[in-house]
């Protein structure tokens, strides 16, 4: 089973599994998952993941823009909450199928970060200048009431890998629908299937949850299903 988020207030919290990213190292990582969104009319934003502080500082966020037909959007703040990165896709997929979207994120000052919906660049934008993270993920519910409103719509087999982009045939795999865990497993820092409630949302970090309910699991080879 997947996992679905039906309010704005449901979320997965994962705190100290992913090391903080900085210029001096490491500046790179990769974020993954399969994606079903809801045609919902958000407000704000759709936060889908987030991996910054309560204040929507240092680090960055993956959302669904209602300023943009509902395309995924990425944004990044510094501590001083100076815009760092900000771009959107231009594809909206709030069709009711599953879609694979993978986040590239460098820090870097002039790094590029870069959007990939089902296996296709779909957006890119560069960082103004360098900017860090923090160690935590959250899923759904945005930290900050700013932003609103969660995602609506189910998720599944969440990857990240610390220090590097994925490449393209790699990213062509997650497409593909191989499980994360088999794609550069060397860098895998983080792997949660999201399956079979408490088990699959893996217990590794996992310090809040509120709502979310099981839905049916998009068919992946090698996963946990």
């Amino acid at each position: 089973m997947a996992t679905n988020f039906a309010a704005a207030t449901d979320y997965l919290n994962y705190t100290s599994v992913f090391p903080a990213l900085s210029s001096g190292g490491p500046s790179k990582a990769t974020f993954a998952l399969l994606i079903r969104a809801t045609a919902y009319a958000y407000s704000q934003a759709g936060m889908i993941a987030q991996q910054w502080d309560s204040n929507s500082r240092n680090g960055w966020a993956l959302m669904m823009d209602p300023g943009a037909s509902d395309a995924l959007r990425m944004i990044a703040y510094s501590g001083t909450s100076t815009l760092r990165v900000d771009f959107n896709t231009g594809v909206t997929f709030d069709d009711g199928n599953w879609h694979s979207v993978v986040v590239q994120v460098d820090v870097a000052s002039g790094g590029t970060n870069r959007i990939y919906v089902d296996g296709s660049l779909a957006g890119s934008g560069n960082s103004s200048a360098n900017w860090t993270t923090q160690t935590n993920l959250r899923l759904g519910d945005p930290y900050a009431s700013f932003w609103t409103d969660g995602f609506r719509g189910d998720m599944a087999e969440i990857g990240y890998w610390s220090g590097v982009h994925l490449d393209v045939s790699e990213i062509d795999m997650l497409n593909k629908r191989v499980a994360p865990i088999h794609v550069r497993p060397s860098d895998l820092t983080f792997y949660a299937p999201l399956v079979r409630n408490q088990a699959g949302r893996t217990t590794i970090g996992l310090i809040g949850v509120s709502g979310t309910t099981a839905s049916p699991h998009p068919r992946v080879l090698g996963g946990m299903v």
